[in-house]
This record gives C-alpha cells, structure tokens and sequence, in this order.
C-alpha cells in the first residue's frame, strides 16, 4: 500500500470527475489529510460524494466502539492510503436559490438535506431547472464503505407446550393416620373451647372441668402417639 498526501488524491479525483460529469468544472483545496471538493450548480452534493466514496482511504467499522480502519483504495493496478478527509461543497447560485425557494412548500431552511435533493429533482424532471446527470461508471462510483461487526440478533420462536387433549387425573392417597390426627385435632380444639366456656361461667361445676380436663388430656396423649407413629413409618417412594 503506497502513502500519498491529499494532493495526490486529489488528482486522481479530479480525473475521475471528468468521465463522470463532463463539462462540469469543478475545483479543488487540499492538505495532507484532506480534499474538499467545490462547484457551482452541476450535479447535486450526493452524487458527487459517490465518486468520492471510491477513494476513500479509511472505512467505517461498526462495532462495540465504531472506529475507522486504513482500507486504502485502488487505482489504476495500485492501491493507495491517501487522505482520511474527502468532502464535496456546492454552491448555489442565485437564480437556482431563487427558485428553489420560491418553489419548496415549506422554509428552504427547515427542510432536511435529502427534502431538498428530492425537490431539486423533481424541478430537473419537471424541466424548471437545469441539471446534470452522472454518467453511468460504476468503476468510479461507491457507496460509503462500511464494515458491520455487529451480531444481529435473530427472533426466537419459542414453541408453544401443545395442551393434552386429555388430562390425567390426580389421584391422592389419603394416609390413615393423617385422617385420625386430623379428628383428633379437631376434638381437642373442640373441647378446650367448652372447658374454656365453662370455667369462665358463673356457676363453675368442678365435676365438670375435672371431667373435661381429663378427656382433653386423653386427646392430647392420643394426638402426640399417632403423630410419633407416623414419624417411624417407612415410606416408599413410587
């Protein structure tokens, strides 16, 4: 890869600009790290940068962090690293702004580059105004280089589970002891709410709460054996 400064580029640009629209004038300032293109009317600015887009030196890299990377460009059987800085400035002339203006919908200032390409030509093809059309050299035409490094994430189908047609029916177990522990709960409960109904009375038959005092004891030896028995049981698993 041979190193030119922008003067050099520039040569080769101005070469190529002559094949691509001839009759046009077009001139040029350049530094080491630069060319700048001017013209007055002619082809429209994103035209012109196709031509320039053939010789840029640098290409775009879209990544994590986007950088240029030192691509160089063919020429002529040799490849060259020239300027990173290729840039294309029309003028327009009076009369040209004059109808644009007049013609656009909408402020010439607050429109957007491409709107007012768009209007540009639609006034050309209309035969309002002049213009000038590339020659067809796709040899000395590109678009912008660009490098995409970028992973594209590609849409998931997740399937949806397909539902049964039948369902299968749970059938549980009812443990034995589990049943007794339960009744036997339910009757202690039962019964220290009569002894606690009972004692808080006015009338208090000590027969009474002895009695009752005994069955709930009784209850609670009961419940505290199924329980232990349960604990000790094997189980299996199926």
């Amino acid at each position: 890869m041979i190193h030119i400064p922008g003067k050099e580029t520039k040569k080769h640009i101005s070469e190529a600009l002559k094949i691509v629209f001839p009759g046009v004038k077009f001139s040029f300032r350049s530094s080491f790290d630069s060319v700048e293109v001017y013209w007055t009317d002619g082809p429209l600015p994103d035209e012109v940068e196709r031509v320039l887009n053939r010789f840029e030196s640098y290409t775009w890299v879209l990544d994590k962090t986007d950088y240029k990377r030192a691509t160089g460009y063919e020429w002529k059987g040799q490849v060259y690293l020239g300027p990173e800085f290729l840039l294309a400035s029309r003028t327009l002339s009076e009369d040209r702004r004059n109808i644009l203006f007049l013609e656009s919908k909408e402020s010439w200032g607050q429109l957007k580059v491409f709107e007012r390409y768009e209007i540009e030509r639609d006034l050309i093809r209309q035969g309002i105004l002049d213009g000038v059309s590339p020659r067809h050299c796709p040899d000395l035409m590109a678009d912008k280089p660009v490098i995409d490094n970028r992973k594209k994430v590609e849409n998931q189908v997740i399937p949806f589970p397909e539902r049964r047609s039948e369902q299968r029916e749970e059938v549980i177990e009812v443990n034995p002891i589990d049943e007794e522990i339960k009744q036997v709960s339910e009757e202690i409960e039962e019964l220290r709410s009569e002894l606690i109904r009972v004692a808080s009375g006015i009338e208090l038959i000590h027969k009474d709460v002895v009695s009752m005092s005994q069955s709930l004891d009784k209850l609670i030896v009961r419940f505290m054996q199924l329980k232990e028995k349960k604990s000790k049981k094997p189980t299996t698993d199926q």
